[in-house]
């Protein structure tokens, strides 16, 4: 029972808390799975570089080649 709540605290709570998962409206195809993925790349790409999520997010936005750069280099 540990290890769910160690996803839920880990994963699913930064999910609903910095992305606002829980009031997601697209509901077509597969783009609910498409958007879990990404929240899930954004996670591991803020763990990885030993940064927070928010501050991730801002530096995505503002500095989108950087983005990309660090997507294709890790």
């Amino acid at each position: 029972m540990e290890k769910y709540w160690n996803i839920e605290n880990n994963l699913h709570w930064v999910r609903d808390m910095v992305f606002d998962e829980d009031r997601l409206t697209i509901r077509n195809g597969n783009s609910v799975e498409v958007m879990a993925s990404l929240y899930n790349l954004c996670i591991t790409l803020a763990n990885k570089l030993n940064t927070s999520i928010t501050n991730l997010r801002f530096e995505c936005s503002r500095f989108y080649r950087k983005t990309i750069h660090l997507i294709l280099e890790n």
